[in-house]
């Protein structure tokens, strides 16, 4: 064995020297020169390695050649110096050569003159010592051979980041063992930077792994095992002036974690703090193994026997099977939009698009879709954000994704980590990701550190959950505040969430996160990457569910017809808790033997309630009275707090607890999943029922007063968005619990005589501050809140007083509008004695709430979207309701209607499409069709043409096609604030339709690019705008060319009053033709001429002559 490790050394350094005799491509020609140079001189500086390097073609050579040469050249002899002072990179490298190498064969390549080298590809890169940017220009890819010794004579290798870059990067040749690439696509890479010396640059070296050169040369390692993995770098960085990254292959900066282009770095970190972090902290590319290990195996498969069984039951429930019980929600993909106006708070808001009807069918998406990211970037976070109002069933919906990836769904990840954020809000100490993951969570039977690496190794395997997001205290400016940035780092919830979100932690992992809509979480829904609103059920949804309830009984029938039969009822089930709650009331309902279910929200929770704390029983009931008071005041206290959980110390005794577990008031929930702890916290099981509580403690306890009680549920009161709508179902009860009847009265129980005139006093003193209210003074939402609270009253008197407040002119747009949203509203509005006017747009509103608004006796004229008014007056008209259709076709008006998309305009043609074929519209025999036009194109007086310069050009060549359908047009304004950009086409366009628009009165073609030769066309056809008053050309590109025409033009034009050239090219020529022209013009009343490129002596002389000339 030891003479042939010894033959093999001898064939080693006989190759080698083989290898100096014949010259190969790629390899460098002056070793020996160097050698006999070096003869001569003792010095061994890099300095003279350097200069004595082969210059290039011009004779001088470039930093970076000086660098290159030195690199490629092998020193012809060993210093010994050198070779003893060993770094702490090279100890790395001999200890992992040490496990493969015999000791002989080490020893006889120590002593060998002959080096080994690396073969590899590698992108050399000039910089700037101490300056770290990201490469602007082109990059050279070069294939080197690279001795070990050359890094040691070139001082310690500095492991980077990033590649620095000054600029545009030399041109490199082929010569002195250059090979020039044309591509670079090997990944993953390794970045170093050596030093030249000499010079004040470095040379930055990226290169793929390391090829090995034949077997007898055995590979030494450039670079610490884990460099690689640790640098995370997965592509070239690319340019900061392109958008792409520099190859299909490539990621961009942004891609690539623990670089400063990306998110993963640290501020006012040093490439070299970097470097040692990212050493310690990330595991290695070489421990990636295609196999996966056995624990990992193991430890998913508990997870997924762990979910199958807790996600068994439905959450809160534990008598009703997930299975059974669970029905699909409508889900649609959200947008963001800017919100504007008196409604939006200091600065710009985003908000999540309101879609119309027809719009919802096309975002609609199914449950898979919320977690597929296909075409997005591979290697980053991806966030998801379920948002929905209280009640619409997203703790189910995850809990049913949970059940689905146990069940073999959702395939994609190999770890599902569920965690409910009041159980975190319970956890008190800082803790890692480790401790996140496999403690609070669920923790391997063995072999934890074996897992923990292997999630860390394949974080696009993990989909981490957190379901009640505003159930967190203190997260305020999370994303931007300090963050774990390691997987080794302990710290707060707030910093472990920050190191999440900010993607620093565990970079390439799925995050579903859900939260309520305008809650703690909606400042941050600009910086996920999708945004999925679940909005409830549908009506078919609501049919399935109840009949999965009343399954297995004789109910079903009976259920549906009772909950059909009760509009208001039926309206609030598009929620699927309170869905459940009224199919509840319906079984008790139907078992009594009655077949009425409450008219009221109230009056369906005061069931509920009752059912709860066991009413038959009278005398348990008296015994635990003072339960429920503390009950109702540990509901209250939660509102306040704007949390449902509830800690051990919120509780005053052992026995309150008891009383609100065993009524299912309370439910209970694990803080810490580890068997050695087993610490509970308590949660109301839905904040509905949580409101009433809390509304029923304010009636009840004699501590508020009746001033104190409005001060509560004022309407006037300025609160964060998130404390209106935890008070929003409180002010329903409290309205509701204070105008019952004394027939109706259930809660003697808990009162006494003397608490009955305070009782009377508060109802009163809320009267009072209702009839007080001005609802046309009131936000659209505010509005909407009152309307739900005298409804819940069921007082006529006081439902006609806030009716007959409410202004003739009524605009929802903006605010959303639910089903029991629409039913309340109709109800208020068919009590006022006099004509409405109603504006539904943007609100969302489904068909069957737009028609029982808009078929009103009193509502005369609506506004709606104009796609959901066809597909109403379609539906009227299969049902066979020609009486109910022609009124809301009447009613009907888009007048001014400002087009702002495609869609927009693509809905105005089918409804000019309506007017010309008369399908829909129903004609007595007295009259044709042509005479019973449609008043909203009859009436259509104002147009505002808003899409832009991206789709402005197209969509005006097919409005312009439909301008002659609007007889009565008066205002076309084809600016609005937006560069249309409809250029040449789209004024020839125009001017063909110019002799049907003879009432035309203002013609606003601002900032449209119109040309002189779009000026010529446009001055010959304005004498045909018999009626054009005023004439906006701002900002165009018109010379004086196109001055001139409209100059011979105006005479002809008797009914101008104001023309607008502002900012255009006109000089002091076309100015002085439009003054002389002017003098023909007596009913011409302005003419706004400033100029940039007219002189303003000029200006001032011309104003001078006529002072009808604007210069402002």
């Amino acid at each position: 064995m030891m003479n042939a490790e010894f033959r093999n050394a001898k064939e080693v350094k006989d190759q080698h020297l083989q290898d100096e005799a014949t010259p190969k491509r790629g390899r460098t020609c002056t070793s020996t020169v160097t050698r006999s140079r070096s003869r001569k001189r003792k010095s061994t500086s890099s300095q003279t390695l350097s200069n004595e390097a082969q210059p290039n073609s011009t004779g001088n050579s470039t930093p970076l050649e000086q660098g290159l040469g030195q690199i490629s050249k092998a020193p012809a002899r060993k210093r010994k110096p050198n070779c003893q002072r060993k770094t702490a990179e090279q100890k790395v490298i001999e200890q992992s050569s040490n496990s493969t190498t015999p000791k002989c064969r080490r020893r006889t390549r120590e002593c060998s003159s002959t080096l080994p080298v690396v073969n590899g590809h590698f992108m050399a890169i000039p910089a700037s010592a101490g300056v770290v940017s990201t490469p602007s220009g082109p990059v050279s890819h070069i294939q080197v051979q690279l001795p070990l010794a050359n890094l040691k004579s070139s001082g310690k290798p500095t492991f980077l980041t990033t590649v620095p870059s000054l600029g545009s990067i030399p041109q490199c040749n082929s010569s002195g063992g250059i090979q020039l690439l044309p591509a670079f696509t090997a990944v993953p890479q390794q970045i170093i930077r050596l030093p030249v010396s000499g010079t004040t640059q470095n040379i930055i070296i990226v290169s793929s792994p390391p090829q090995v050169s034949p077997p007898h040369s055995p590979l030494i390692p450039i670079s610490p095992p884990d460099v690689t993995q640790s640098l995370g770098i997965q592509g070239i960085p690319q340019s900061p002036d392109r958008n792409v990254p520099m190859s299909p292959s490539t990621p961009s900066i942004t891609d690539m974690p623990n670089t400063p282009g990306s998110s993963a770095g640290v501020p006012n970190e040093s490439p070299d703090e970097v470097c040692q972090r990212q050493l310690s902290d990330t595991v290695t590319e070489r421990e990636k193994s295609t196999e996966k290990p056995k624990s990992v195996e193991e430890y998913t498969k508990i997870v997924k026997e762990y979910l199958k069984d807790i996600c068994e039951y439905m959450t809160m429930e534990c008598d009703a099977l997930l299975e059974a019980h669970y029905t699909d929600v409508t889900l649609i993909q959200g947008q963001l939009e800017t919100k504007t106006g008196r409604t939006s708070t200091k600065g710009l808001e985003k908000e999540i698009v309101i879609y119309d009807e027809a719009e919802k069918e096309k975002v609609t998406i199914e449950r898979w879709q919320m977690l597929d990211f296909s075409g997005g970037k591979p290697k980053e976070t991806k966030l998801v954000a379920l948002v929905g109002r209280a009640g619409m069933g997203k703790s189910i919906l995850v809990q049913k994704i949970c059940q689905d990836w146990s069940q073999g769904e959702f395939s994609q990840f190999e770890f599902v980590f569920w965690f409910e954020c009041r159980r975190l809000n319970g956890i008190r100490k800082s803790f890692s990701l480790k401790d996140l993951l496999f403690e609070v969570f669920a923790k391997p039977q063995e072999k934890t550190e074996e897992v923990f690496r292997y999630v860390l190794r394949n974080p696009e395997k993990v989909l981490l959950i957190f379901d009640g997001f505003d159930e967190l205290p203190d997260l305020d400016g999370f994303m931007n505040s300090s963050a774990c940035c390691s997987f080794r780092d302990s710290g707060s919830i707030k910093e472990l969430f920050a190191g999440l979100f900010q993607k620093r932690l565990l970079n390439g992992c799925a995050i579903l996160i859900t939260a309520r809509t305008k809650e703690a979480f909606n400042p941050y829904l600009a910086k996920v990457d999708k945004i999925v609103e679940i909005i409830g059920f549908s009506s078919h949804q609501i049919n399935t569910y109840i009949s999965k309830y009343f399954a297995g009984t004789n109910f079903t029938t009976d259920a549906l017809e009772l909950i059909e039969n009760n509009q208001f009822v039926l309206s609030y089930c598009y929620s699927p808790l309170i869905c459940r709650f009224v199919c509840f009331v319906c079984e008790l309902v139907l078992k009594t033997g009655d077949r009425d279910l409450p008219k009221t929200l109230t009056g369906l929770y005061l069931i509920v309630f009752q059912q709860l704390i066991n009413r038959d029983n009278s005398i348990a009931l008296q015994s635990n009275c003072s339960f429920i008071v503390k009950l109702l005041y540990l509901a209250w206290n939660s509102i306040q707090k704007h949390q449902i959980v509830v800690f051990q110390n919120d509780l005053d005794s052992k026995e309150t607890k008891e009383f609100a577990l065993g009524h299912k008031f309370l439910f209970p929930f694990p803080l810490n999943r580890s068997p050695e702890m087993d610490e509970f916290g308590n949660a109301f099981g839905s904040t509905v029922l949580q409101n009433f509580l809390g509304a029923l403690h304010l009636i009840m306890t004699p501590d508020v007063r009746a001033q104190s009680l409005i001060k509560q549920v004022t309407f006037e009161k300025k609160r964060k968005r998130c404390q209106e709508d935890w008070l929003d179902m409180v002010r329903r009860f409290l309205s509701g619990l204070l105008f019952l009847n004394n027939n109706d009265q259930c809660l003697n129980f808990l009162s006494s005589n003397s608490m009955d005139s305070l009782l009377i006093r508060k109802a009163k003193s809320l009267s009072n501050y209702l009839k007080e209210l001005h609802p046309s003074e009131l936000s659209p939402s505010k509005l909407l809140e009152l309307c739900h609270c005298v409804y819940e009253t069921q007082d006529v008197d006081l439902i006609g007083d806030i009716a007959s407040k409410i202004g003739d002119e009524l605009s929802m747009a903006g605010t959303r509008l639910t089903p029991p949203d629409a039913f309340v509203l109709r109800h208020i509005l068919a009590k006022a004695r006099k004509n409405l006017a109603i504006d539904l747009r943007n609100t969302g509103i489904d068909l069957l709430g737009l028609e029982q608004l808009v078929s009103l006796p009193n509502v005369t004229l609506f506004r709606a979207p104009t796609g959901d008014t066809i597909k109403l007056w379609q539906s009227l008209q299969h049902r066979g309701g020609k009486a109910l259709l022609r009124r809301c076709m009447e009613k009907f008006t888009i007048n001014p209607l400002k087009l702002r998309s495609m869609k927009d305009v693509d809905d105005l043609t089918a409804l000019i499409q309506i007017q010309e074929e008369g399908q829909l519209y129903p004609c007595t025999k007295e009259s044709s069709f042509k005479e019973l036009q449609l008043p909203a194109i009859r009436d259509l007086h104002k147009i505002e043409f808003a899409l832009g310069p991206v789709s402005g050009s197209q969509g005006f060549l097919k409005l312009a096609e439909l301008l002659t359908s609007f007889p009565c047009l008066q205002h076309l304004d084809l600016e609005a604030l937006s560069e249309n950009k409809i250029g040449d086409k789209g004024v020839e366009k125009l001017t063909d339709v110019f002799p049907n628009l003879t009432v035309l009165e203002t013609l606003n073609l601002s900032q449209n690019s119109i040309t002189d030769k779009s000026a010529e066309k446009l001055a010959k056809a304005l004498p045909s705008l018999i009626s054009l008053k005023t004439l906006s050309l701002y900002s165009n590109c018109i010379s004086d060319a196109g001055a001139e025409y409209l100059a011979e033009t105006l005479p002809e034009m008797k009914s101008l009053s104001e023309l607008d050239v502002k900012y255009n090219r006109i000089t002091d020529v076309g100015a002085k033709k439009l003054t002389e022209s002017l003098k023909k013009c007596p009913g011409m009343k302005s003419i706004a001429l400033w100029n940039t490129t007219i002189p303003h002596a000029v200006l001032e002389h011309l104003k001078k002559e006529d002072p009808r000339i604007d210069l402002l």
